[in-house]
């Protein structure tokens, strides 16, 4: 991916081959940047995943802030009170309940 770039993306789900019509479908935009010197000096210099996610969302990195702080909610669930207030920045408080699996596992693995 190009830097500075804004690429458009869909996922569809069919789960009815015979109605391809049904399918859930979702779409966005991302863009890849280069960080400024400042944020990545902060990055380098940040210890926990909290302070790393802070400043991702601040700089409006919300993927990254999201994986920062969801691994570490994932293994310490003390961490629920930040990573409701995360997801309400984002807009996305609805997802505040569900479960976060690891990457490239599945709730049946």
């Amino acid at each position: 991916m190009e830097t500075g770039v804004q690429y458009n993306w869909t996922l569809a789900v069919y789960c009815d081959p015979t109605r391809p019509a049904s399918a859930v479908a979702v779409r966005g935009t991302l863009e890849r940047i280069r960080l400024d010197s400042q944020l990545s000096s902060a990055l380098s210099q940040a210890n926990d995943p909290q302070t790393k996610a802070v400043l991702y969302a601040e700089a409006g990195i919300w993927h990254e802030a999201l994986t920062e702080l969801g691994e570490w909610y994932r293994v310490e669930p003390s961490a629920a009170g930040l990573w409701v207030d995360l997801l309400t920045q984002g807009q996305l408080a609805d997802l505040a309940d569900k479960l976060l699996v690891s990457c490239c596992q599945t709730e049946l693995d």
